[in-house]
């Protein structure tokens, strides 16, 4: 019998699981400085001259309803 312990595969942790880490310690999760920065890369990799975070895509939807300047009747 094995006594320690038999790895199935080798763990990989970079700078990006480090990142998720500092976010969820900070209590910052959904607002802050990385939310910011994300925006701010996002903005950039996409030649736009902003982006906004959304936490659902609900949210996602009627941003870009407004943005279209549509109005939404409320679905009963």
């Amino acid at each position: 019998m094995r006594r320690g312990f038999l790895s199935i595969s080798l763990s990989s942790v970079g700078k990006e699981e480090v990142a998720v880490g500092e976010v969820l310690r900070s209590a910052w999760i959904s607002t802050g400085l990385k939310t910011r920065q994300v925006e701010q890369d996002f903005a950039a990799c996409l030649g736009a001259p902003g982006t906004i975070e959304l936490k659902s895509c609900t949210e996602a939807l009627h941003t870009a309803a407004m943005a279209w300047a549509l109005e939404l009747e409320p679905v009963a």
